[in-house]
């Protein structure tokens, strides 16, 4: 989510309250580029956020038979205890792997196009919804699993003629449908949809029970770990600080075949004996037309206490965040982009976008450096530096353009550092002999 420069840089400004072996625990689970990862780094995000507004203990001895993330203090709001928990989709998905399905119908649209057939495919996956008067909480798509999908889908008989169709006349819409008690899918193909995919399926991650969803489950996962954890103080109340690592529940909006996050946390806290409040950190998406990053991360509240106390956590929680650089990535873009780098170190932190003016270039440095020390192929070095700037540099150099100044632009909250060329006008190493603007060069 945070640049991995920016993480760094909060992991020395905890290093001195933060004992060594937990301090080392801490960057293992962060370099381990997989969800672990990820909760990590919102554990050092919250610890970062409550040491700017107070007194801060991480995984306390209660006494108890397991240890709690953090334990706090501060003046204006009081004492309490804390674990972090990252909430996500990921049974949802598991259960409904559609996206895995739209990925390998994509591989099919790419091999089409290398054959120099133009189209693209649009499908339904069909399922079953929820019906909590019958006891079936959860939305289920007649998918089958992923390793299923050649079997099932794309080695039956009807692909194979559909696709067959498809081959033969490819400038007319062909559609196919496969219905059985394992799954229902249809799948359209037409000259239209050229580059581009359409799919659509029931929602299968909203909370149509109270109990029955992610949130809830984990509430009451962690419900038990701080009674676990021993005796609090006098005064010391407990809370649970949940994170998002790609929840849908999070960010809901009211409907009337839902329930909502309020509904759920204000349900818990009522029935709880253990947990006196829940706050909760997300990245919401950003409306701004055109912003592709998160704006910040936003902390909410439910308490049992008084109005103004949660007011004033989620005050100051908000305002320390704000603190922090802006995150770079969403969670599930984050988790992404963990697959995608994999081991592959040069290409853990992001590369800086491309901008050109009329007389400047501007690109990443690291990618730069990797394209000339070869870790990165002309290829995949055109990916990430356009290859509409690197036409431009091409054509000012043609133009017989010098280059005048390079220079080195830091990258604040960003893992990389921009490239800045910027041209000057007649470079005669490149370019024919040119009449000087000025003949009189005597005086």
């Amino acid at each position: 989510m945070l640049a991995r420069r920016s993480i760094q840089n909060i992991l020395s400004c905890c290093a001195t309250s933060l004992p060594a072996a937990k301090l080392d625990g801490l960057v293992k689970r962060l370099n381990a580029q997989n969800r672990d990862a990820l909760e990590a780094e919102w554990e050092l995000i919250v610890l970062a956020a409550l040491a700017s507004v107070g007194s801060v203990e991480y995984e306390a001895a209660l006494g108890g038979s397991s240890r709690l993330d953090v334990r706090f203090h501060s003046r204006t709001l009081g004492r309490f205890v804390g674990d972090v928990r990252t909430v996500s989709d990921e049974s949802y998905d598991r259960e409904n792997p559609v996206r895995e399905f739209s990925t390998y119908l994509s591989r099919i649209s790419d091999a089409l196009r290398d054959s120099g057939l133009e189209g693209g495919f649009c499908y339904r996956v069909n399922g079953d919804p929820a019906s909590v008067r019958n006891g079936r909480y959860k939305t289920k798509l007649k998918l089958p699993f992923s390793h299923s999908f050649k079997r099932l889908i794309f080695n039956a008989p009807e692909f194979k003629t559909f696709l067959a169709a498809v081959r033969g006349e490819p400038r007319r819409d062909h559609t196919m449908e496969i219905s059985n008690s394992e799954l229902s899918v249809s799948i359209t193909f037409s000259p239209r949809y050229s580059g581009v995919q359409y799919g659509s399926y029931l929602s299968y991650n909203q909370a149509h029970d109270l109990v029955h969803n992610v949130v809830w489950q984990a509430l009451k996962e962690k419900s038990a770990q701080i009674k676990r954890a021993g005796t609090r103080g006098p005064g010391e109340l407990a809370g649970v600080i949940l994170c998002d690592g790609g929840c849908g529940l999070l960010r809901a909006l009211p409907n009337p075949h839902s329930r909502t996050l309020t509904d759920v946390i204000t349900r818990f806290l009522q029935k709880s004996a253990t947990v006196d409040f829940v706050c909760v950190l997300d990245i919401p998406e950003s409306a701004a037309y055109g912003q592709t990053r998160p704006s910040a991360i936003q902390a909410r509240t439910w308490a049992k206490r008084d109005g103004i106390w949660t007011q004033q956590l989620s005050g100051a929680l908000n305002t320390a965040l704000q603190q922090l650089p802006p995150p770079q990535l969403s969670p599930v873009n984050t988790l992404n982009h963990f697959k995608w780098a994999q081991e592959n170190q040069h290409l853990w932190g992001r590369y800086v976008n491309s901008a050109m003016t009329h007389n400047s270039l501007e690109m990443s440095l690291r990618a730069v450096m990797d394209y000339l020390a070869g870790r990165l192929d002309r290829t995949t070095f055109e990916r990430t530096v356009h290859s509409d700037w690197i036409a431009q540099l091409k054509k000012r150099l043609d133009e017989g353009r010098s280059v005048d100044d390079v220079t080195i632009k830091r990258g604040i909250g960003e893992d990389d550092d921009h490239l800045v060329i910027r041209f000057g006008e007649h470079e005669p190493a490149i370019s024919p002999f040119r009449v000087p603007q000025s003949r009189d060069l005597d005086t």
